[in-house]
């Protein structure tokens, strides 16, 4: 009869945290301090496997198909706010206020469909699968508030906001293992329909980070100064595999055989830390506004069949498949108004797609009546976007911004057939990558001396090979290894823009594209390919990337500086090693690189004395 082994677990953490504290003090010396912190914590930590074991007296269906299937939906939903306000009057009055808000969310999690050494028969099919679900929510608030008042004031308002938030990664940000496995080894396996190894991951993490600040002091005297800072590290890191390896026995058999990995992964960050802060009497007013974000998926793809003797009456497939998407918001602003007045604001994004997708056939036997397919795929889309808001209104004033983003994106795809034996139809060996990537920041600073400086960073370092090895008998041969564009889209677009206004204005724009990477296609070393029909060696390498920088200074002395630069160096080979023999059709070697590049810079200024200059 038809048989099924299942294990499933579902889980949804909806967690919430808030703190509010507030102070007032009046007198002849008038002190308020409010200080809030809110801390969440949420782990969730579980280990889901559904196997046959040791089953090596046989276990099978006699009328229907097996399924050995595992699966979780793993969910943290956390909001953490905090505010604290605090008001000061008096002869003298000072108020503080502080507010704190940080949460951590892990999700590591192991989920297993796993068939060990046993026997396995079944008139129909074995399904093999796993499936995980993990998603993190996460809302991060802290507002601060100080108002201060009497014949001197002095307010001050510092707001906090840190959020963690990791999939695949322990509480302190180190890789760990969470994995999602359809797994056969050891084991022997034979079925009249297919044998199917499916794993897939889905993960997702949403970060919604906010500090603001907020000081205002009145009095003969007065002083305010008001600071916002917000962090956010959002991580994930699963690794997805199927794979069949040491069968025993008679190996394994069926109709089809085909194994597949697919994980999906996708960030979404936002960051903003706003400030204010103004004195209204004799004195001044500083206001400070830093955000800070990191993003990075590292998430593992592997679909093998290793040391395996397989036997199919069509068609085996051996597939992995990795997408990944990842966008960052990173912004702030700060604003202080005082007879002096300074404001500054800093905003970086770090975004770094390194995934590792394998597809391989290695040290086996493969006997199939239709094709032998191994194909290993990688699709990504990172974007970032960080701007600076900084001004200073004031007698003497000086505002400040700085805005960074940098995008990396280093995928590792590898298709491979090698040290095997192969008997099939069409055998197709496939790895392609198809990058994008976008970043853009910005800074708008006014104040009597105005200085700005924003970058923007692109590095694009793939990695693509697919090989051919042992001892190979078939129709065609086809071995592919590309860098693809998107259609209708280019692979990396930069944009910087800076704009400084005041007595003094001066601003830099910088952006940056660097494009390396090896494409690689290749025969193994000693390989021994008796090939009847075509056999052809591919490596593409294709892509266009676009770069522009622009800054505007205005003053009595104004100075703009945009420098925009794109470099390429990707390495496109197809190989033959040595020691080769290829019998039978014709041999076809090519490699081919395509890649379009544009550069644009623009340079403004204006004043009594300024200075403008471009480079590209």
């Amino acid at each position: 009869a038809p048989g099924g082994f299942s294990a499933g677990f579902l889980l949804d953490f909806d967690a919430v945290g808030q703190c509010l504290a507030v102070s007032s003090a009046l007198g002849g010396l008038g002190a308020g301090v409010a200080i809030s912190v809110s801390i969440a914590h949420n782990l969730i930590d579980n280990d889901i496997r559904a196997t046959i074991n040791n089953a090596d007296n046989r276990i099978g269906a006699r009328t229907g198909s097996i399924t050995i299937s595992a699966s979780e939906e793993a969910s943290i939903d956390a909001t953490t706010s905090t505010a604290a306000i605090g008001a000061a009057g008096g002869l003298i009055g000072v108020a503080v206020s502080g507010a704190g808000a940080h949460a951590i969310n892990v999700i590591l999690s192991d989920t297993i469909a796993w068939v060990d050494n046993s026997k396995v028969d079944a008139v129909g099919n074995l399904i093999v699968e796993a499936n995980s679900q993990a998603t993190v929510d996460a809302q991060v608030a802290a507002i601060s508030t100080s108002i201060a008042g009497g014949s001197v004031g002095v307010g001050i308002a510092i707001g906090v906001s840190l959020a963690e938030n990791y999939i695949g990664f322990d509480e302190s940000g180190n890789a760990s293992a969470s994995l999602v496995q359809a797994i056969i080894e050891d084991s022997q396996v034979t079925v009249s329909g297919n044998i199917q190894l499916n794993a897939e991951s889905d993960n997702e993490v949403a970060s919604d980070v906010q500090a603001t600040s907020v000081a205002a002091a009145i009095g003969k005297i007065a002083g305010a100064g008001a600071g916002a800072g917000v962090s956010t590290i959002n991580l994930i890191g699963q690794t997805t595999e199927s794979y069949l390896r040491r069968s025993t026995g008679t190996g394994i058999s069926a109709a089809n055989v085909s194994l597949s990995a697919q994980d999906n992964s996708r960030i979404h960050s936002e960051a903003q830390a706003g400030s204010l802060a103004a004195a209204f009497g004799v004195g001044g007013a500083v206001s400070v506004a830093v955000t800070i974000a990191e993003n990075r998926i590292t998430s593992q793809t592997n679909s093998s069949i290793q040391s395996a003797t397989v036997v199919a009456s069509n068609h085996v497939l051996v597939e992995a498949s990795q997408n990944s998407t990842l966008s960052s918001e990173a912004y702030t602003a700060a604003f202080s108004a005082g007879l002096f007045a300074a404001s500054g604001g800093g905003a970086e994004s770090k975004n770094t797609i390194d995934t590792s997708t394998n597809a391989k056939v290695l040290s086996s036997t493969i006997t199939a009546t239709g094709d032998l397919t191994v194909d290993s795929q990688e699709n990504s889309d990172a974007s970032s976007y960080v701007g600076t808001l900084s001004i200073a209104a004031g007698l003497i004033s000086i505002a400040a911004g700085g805005s960074v983003t940098t995008v990396l994106s280093r995928p590792t795809v590898i298709a491979e057939v090698n040290t095997s034996t192969v008997h099939a139809d069409e055998i197709i060996i496939s790895a392609t990558t198809t990058p994008v990537a976008s970043a853009e920041s910005f800074g708008v600073n006014a104040g009597t001396l105005a200085i700005g400086v924003s970058k923007s960073e692109l590095t694009f370092a793939p990695n693509v090979h697919a090989t051919v090895g042992g001892t190979i008998r078939s129709r065609t041969l086809s071995v592919d290894s590309q860098i693809l564009e998107k259609s209708g889209v280019s692979n990396g677009d930069v944009l910087t823009t800076a704009g400084a206004g005041g007595l003094i204005g001066v601003d830099a724009t910088l952006s940056r594209i660097y494009v390396n990477g090896t494409v690689n296609s290749s025969i193994a070393n000693n390989a021994n390919l008796i090939v009847t029909g075509d056999s052809v060696i591919n490596a593409l390498g294709m892509g266009s990337y676009y770069s522009k920088a622009s800054s505007n200074a205005f003053g009595i002395l104004a100075a703009g500086v945009s420098s925009s630069n794109i470099s390429a160096d990707v390495v496109v080979q197809a190989t033959v090693g040595s020691s080769v023999v290829h019998q039978g059709g014709t041999l076809s070697i090519n490699a081919l690189r395509d890649v379009e590049t544009f550069s644009d810079t623009v340079a403004g200024s204006g004043g009594v004395a300024a200075g403008a200059s471009a480079s590209s």
